[in-house]
């Protein structure tokens, strides 16, 4: 005798034969924003089926519909049977695919190879080699039931605006990718549950027990910025009032693939090829767009001058799409037309060249010259004043002094933070301007030759001052909390920002007995 199912009391064998029929008992209909797999397992679920189980019996035996990415790939046949089966208007059927996307999100969104802001989800006999949806803990232990949406999908999506944390992509307990559609092939005799679909198909721990993470304020108010614009279809942006979201979306994606290689290119530190934004890690999206919406804060001054400090290039920019959105171009544009900046070598050169003409270095003649301002540049590399190794090593004994007469661990990292940035100042001879705005980037820009660091006596040279402070990058500067976005080397302790010159100059002030040597 067949087992009775609990829809209206009928056997499972009469309930299999009269689901390829019509109109199932159970029509249930996609929830707002639901992903088509999600709405799949649901539509099992509700019926005391495997997911895969349903699918044969409406798509064939031989149906691959868990081989692909069907909500990316979604093919008509499986559209069209779903809204025979529910009841549910076939537009509404089609929301709940990504190519529903295409003419919001990016021009077009093909079923196979890249696209522009889809996660893949790279599949393997049905595995998920690597996390590609997302979730939030406290979405899906709310009580309308939990499933799972296409803003997921999204690698601009990565904190839940509705909850303000963080959105995870992976078992907080095993670290395995989300897949809630494997939770059916555990054995023959599945009965699924309420909390089945977000579980973790490989140790089964529920996906909602963990403990939410807060999002920054920051990031999450850009990311309304961005559902806004998709759900709208356009922006107020840029001086235009209804920006088409595709165009908005196009010069994001330029901006960010652009600006993220402009600042490998210009950080040492960053080695390797880095993957697509799209292949990237949650993390690393989500550090990508907190960078993205700092830049669009303010826009465009804020980019502008984050173009100037970190030296990014046009072609740089605007490599990842052609032709490049108005909205950008119209702002990026007149860089092209920029000089190029001046290399501290070819600075040198021009400044050698002058004084064999004249005698003596002169920044007018070098302007005449080379039609270049090199001003900045010499006095960088050429301080008019020099202290004397000694004086520095009494200040920095004068520091450790301190440190060492104090227990307080706030007092005694600030003392830390000055006895670097007196090795910035006068061990690498930078006016307090440059001090303030000095990165590690620009450490490594210096072209120095960084020996291992060594602390057994204050640094002689300007080789060894950098050694200091990249150590000090490393292993100090963590501990003042910086903000993820600030790129300085010395930060306030009360605001995680780089300090102003003002404040560089105040904290870097000569012991008394010192400033004779420094007059």
């Amino acid at each position: 005798m067949s087992p009775v199912n609990p829809i209206k009391g009928t056997s499972r064998s009469d309930l299999l034969a009269g689901l390829s029929e019509g109109l199932w008992p159970l029509h249930l209909k996609p929830l707002p924003d639901e992903l088509l797999s999600s709405w799949l397992i649901r539509l099992a679920h509700a019926h005391q089926l495997k997911t895969e189980t349903l699918c044969s019996m409406l798509f064939g035996s031989r149906s691959t519909i868990w081989n692909r990415d069907i909500d990316r790939l979604a093919p008509v046949r499986v559209l069209t049977g779903l809204s025979h089966a529910t009841g549910t208007p076939l537009l509404q059927v089609e929301q709940t695919t990504l190519p529903a996307l295409a003419g919001l999100l990016s021009g077009s969104i093909p079923a196979n190879g890249h696209a522009a802001w889809i996660v893949p989800l790279s599949l393997l006999h049905r595995r998920r080699r690597r996390p590609g949806l997302m979730y939030c803990p406290a979405c899906l232990s709310e009580e309308q039931g939990p499933y799972y949406r296409r803003l997921w999908r999204l690698a601009w999506a990565t904190v839940c605006v509705k909850h303000c944390c963080l959105l995870q992509d992976t078992c907080p307990a095993c670290g395995a990718a989300v897949s809630p559609h494997r939770n059916d092939m555990i054995g023959r005799e599945f009965i699924p549950t309420s909390t089945t679909r977000i579980t973790c198909p490989i140790c089964q721990h529920p996906l909602t027990k963990q403990t939410l993470i807060s999002a920054k304020r920051e990031l999450v108010d850009f990311q309304i910025l961005l559902e806004n614009a998709l759900g709208q279809g356009f922006i107020d942006w840029g001086g235009n009032p209804s920006l088409h979201s595709v165009l908005f979306f196009d010069g994001l994606r330029a901006l960010l693939s652009g600006g993220l290689r402009a600042m490998r290119r210009s950080d040492p530190t960053l080695s390797g090829r880095a993957p697509i934004f799209e292949r990237r890690p949650l993390d690393e999206r989500r550090e990508g767009m907190l960078l993205l919406g700092h830049w669009l804060d303010l826009w465009p001054q804020r980019f502008l001058a984050e173009v100037e400090q970190n030296g990014f290039r046009y072609s740089e920019l605007t490599k990842w799409r052609s032709p490049f959105p108005y909205w950008c171009d119209q702002v990026l544009h007149p860089l092209n037309q920029q000089q190029a900046k001046t290399a501290d070598l070819e600075a040198e050169t021009i400044m050698h060249v002058v004084l064999r003409k004249k005698g003596k270095y002169s920044l007018p003649a070098a302007r005449q010259l080379a039609g270049k301002d090199l001003s900045k540049i010499w006095l960088r590399l050429h301080p008019r004043r020099k202290l004397p190794h000694e004086t520095l090593e009494t200040a920095v004994v004068a520091v450790d002094h301190q440190i060492a007469g104090t227990l307080d661990s706030a007092e005694r990292l600030k003392l830390l933070r000055t006895k670097f940035m007196l090795v910035g100042r006068y061990g690498l001879q930078l006016r307090p301007s440059a001090l303030a705005s000095l990165t590690l980037a620009g450490i490594y820009r210096l072209g120095l030759t960084i020996p291992i660091v060594s602390f057994y006596e204050v640094p002689r040279t300007r080789e060894q001052a950098a050694a200091w402070l990249v150590w000090y990058w490393h292993r100090v500067r963590p501990l003042t909390k910086p903000v993820r976005t600030e790129k300085r080397l010395f930060t306030g302790l009360d605001t995680g920002s780089g300090l102003s010159a003002s404040s560089c100059s105040l904290w870097t002030q000569l012991p008394t007995f010192c400033r004779r040597d420094y007059a």
